[in-house]
């Protein structure tokens, strides 16, 4: 009966053939986060957004239809603009303060515009940024995983022909160096589905 309860209460972690803090040190080594992969789509879908806003911003302005909306739209904010300083002031305006008015109601317009189209832009590519940095973040991470472990066997490979080499004798050095000859150049060959030219 004592040995049942001291079996019940041994730590089954000591019989585990893996180390459960190599795992956390492997995963702190992969530089690769799905917050990262997303910030990339993220600054590229914004890049997107503000050229696709300047584009659409620039064929308003420079629509010569003198019915343009963006062209009435903009005479139109100017002129309440100006009625509303001329009841204010009680006076009329002079012409470069019209002219001032004029002008930043049409920069005003035009950046509002310009906002509007990138901001639906961005909201149209929401889900695809979730998604896609999901996906790129995990086949990146499978990669870099590839990379680290392969890097740390070829160390470990490296350290124990050096290990030998120290107590070796002549023959067995030649051997050492046929092997490490053979691992650089597997190391060094192109993979089969690169194209040569």
């Amino acid at each position: 009966m004592i040995n049942s309860l001291s079996f019940k209460r041994m730590n089954t972690k000591n019989f585990s053939f893996k180390n459960n803090s190599n795992n956390k040190k492997e995963e702190k080594e992969n530089p690769i986060t799905t917050k990262g992969e997303r910030a990339i789509l993220l600054k590229t879908t914004t890049c997107t957004a503000i050229v696709a806003g300047l584009q659409f911003l620039k064929e308003m302005i420079l629509d010569d239809d003198k019915n343009s909306l963006f062209k009435n739209w903009s005479k139109i904010i100017a002129k309440k603009i100006i009625e509303k300083k001329e009841k204010k002031l009680g006076a009329e305006l002079t012409k470069k303060e019209k002219n001032l008015i004029k002008t930043k109601s049409f920069a005003g317009l035009g950046l509002a515009v310009f906002g509007s189209i990138a901001l639906l832009h961005m909201i149209k590519k929401a889900p695809f940024i979730n998604y896609q940095g999901k996906v790129n973040a995990f086949v990146k991470k499978k990669e870099m995983d590839v990379y680290i472990k392969t890097n740390r066997a070829e160390t470990e490979l490296y350290e124990q022909m050096n290990k030998k080499a120290i107590n070796a004798n002549e023959e067995e050095k030649e051997q050492l160096r046929e092997q490490y000859t053979k691992m650089r150049i597997a190391k060094n060959t192109t993979p089969i589905f690169v194209e040569q030219k």
